[in-house]
């Protein structure tokens, strides 16, 4: 079975993104306060355009011959560097979206 398909894949992966949410959610406040009175769709669509710029630095960051030892853990059961982060973006983009919305409540 693929490793996509595993719910033990998906912690992992939590496990990794673990690191980043309290930075990540940081950029969603800052970059919300600099764009609020923009409507929700453009502001959202700014916010994960500055985001998938970041997430692709900090990817080329691990390609780092030191750093990618850390991804041995990871790559033992399956998980490629791509899928990684290709999940953490996609959990930070939902995470951002419903931090959106519930700014805006307010």
């Amino acid at each position: 079975m693929h490793t996509l398909f595993r719910f033990k894949t998906y912690e992992l992966i939590f496990l990794f993104y673990r690191k980043f949410i309290f930075a990540s959610t940081v950029v969603t406040l800052i970059q919300y306060t600099i764009l609020r009175v923009e409507d929700i769709s453009a502001m959202f669509s700014k916010i994960l355009l500055i985001k998938s710029i970041l997430f692709g630095l900090l990817f080329l960051f691990y390609l780092d011959v030191g750093l990618g030892q850390r991804f041995i853990f990871y790559k033992n059961f399956g998980i490629s560097r791509i899928q990684l982060f290709l999940v953490s973006f996609f959990w930070d983009a939902l995470l951002t979206f419903f931090t959106i919305l519930i700014l805006n409540l307010f």
